[in-house]
């Protein structure tokens, strides 16, 4: 048993991934709580995250006494990953129900105490284990990657609006600088 006040070192933090589903706020925690119970995270103590000027987040801070999946106590051999809403959807993260609505909400972890990352032997971004070669660091790189993806049309309209500008500058100066020549010589006429 942990004196009251003292830290526990095996924690999570997650997030709801639908913030509607918080109008019933004390059923969507207890409903949390029984699904980690369910999921096999023992003892689980939710607390709900601030942000700035006391503000609520949708986000929680997780701590709790160990874990227990069918009767296995093995971190190494927990499936960490499915805490997770996992991008090739393997996972939805961590399903509950509220009064809200019958179909379930999903809450995802995303950070994860760097003690369980060391028993479990886990990557941190998406808590597959050290030994499995996923793809999930080089899909989150091609997600980024076509995010900022600049389609070759618009590459080349804005390829053809520079040179458009940079000629219509030149052509600019060029009739200044002869117009400025122009008139230097004809005051140098009239002199």
């Amino acid at each position: 048993r942990m004196k009251q006040g003292a830290q526990r070192p095996l924690w999570f933090d997650m997030k709801l991934r639908e913030p509607k589903c918080w109008e019933y706020q004390r059923a969507t925690m207890a409903s949390l709580e029984t699904s980690l119970v369910r999921a096999g995270i023992r003892n689980p103590k939710i607390v709900q995250k601030k942000a700035k000027h006391g503000l609520t987040k949708f986000e929680f801070h997780v701590t709790f006494s160990g874990i227990s999946l069918q009767g296995d106590s093995d971190p190494a051999r927990f499936p960490w990953w499915n805490l997770r809403a996992q991008h090739d959807g393997t996972s939805e993260g961590i399903p509950f129900s509220t009064p809200a609505r019958a179909e379930l909400w999903y809450a995802t972890v995303f950070q994860i105490s760097p003690e369980i990352l060391q028993l479990a032997d886990i990557k941190s971004p998406c808590f597959h284990p050290n030994k499995v070669n996923c793809i999930c660091a080089l899909a989150a790189k091609n997600r980024v990657k076509q995010a900022s993806y600049v389609p070759l049309a618009k590459r080349q309209k804005q390829t053809e609006s520079a040179n458009f500008f940079k000629s219509r500058a030149e052509t600019l100066n060029h009739w200044k600088n002869q117009a400025k020549g122009t008139s230097s010589s004809n005051t140098q006429g009239d002199q």
